[in-house]
């Protein structure tokens, strides 16, 4: 059963009242939404901190009509990606382009972590190719 805006907006106030209060910008104007378009562009906005603070998932945007949110720019494109904002072909998690990505925010191809850029880098904050661990610049390290 699809759920109602009012449904929709009062299930992410809820969630993002777990990790703030009224003082935060972003819950606010969450607040004060008056339809679905509105309601995406928040959680567009603030897309790194719902994911962070587990406030949206996949399936919470079970609830939009499909056109509404490829248009926001929160769905996928390209082919057989997970998560949201991904760009490229087979990757998952979170804001990944290129192909065969996991974990979020990567760039490039057949990376695993987060914040990587290059090819076949694992772990985090990688630069360059082929490289593992944490924050390496270069290749191969």
């Amino acid at each position: 059963m699809k759920q109602t805006f009012e449904d929709l907006k009062n299930k992410i106030i809820e969630l993002a009242s777990n990790h703030t209060g009224d003082s935060c910008s972003a819950f606010r104007r969450v607040k004060t939404v008056k339809d679905e378009a509105e309601l995406l562009l928040c959680i567009y906005d603030n897309l790194q901190w719902c994911i962070n603070h587990k406030v949206i998932s996949n399936e919470y945007f079970l609830g939009f009509d499909q056109d509404l949110y490829i248009k926001s720019g929160i769905a996928n494109t390209g082919k057989e990606n997970t998560g949201l904002v991904n760009s490229g072909y087979r990757n998952s998690g979170d804001s990944n382009s290129g192909y065969r990505n996991s974990g979020d925010s990567n760039s490039g191809d057949s990376n695993s972590g987060d914040r990587n850029s290059g090819d076949s880098n694992s772990g985090d904050r990688n630069s360059g190719d082929s490289n593992s661990g944490y924050r390496n610049s270069g290749s191969w390290n």
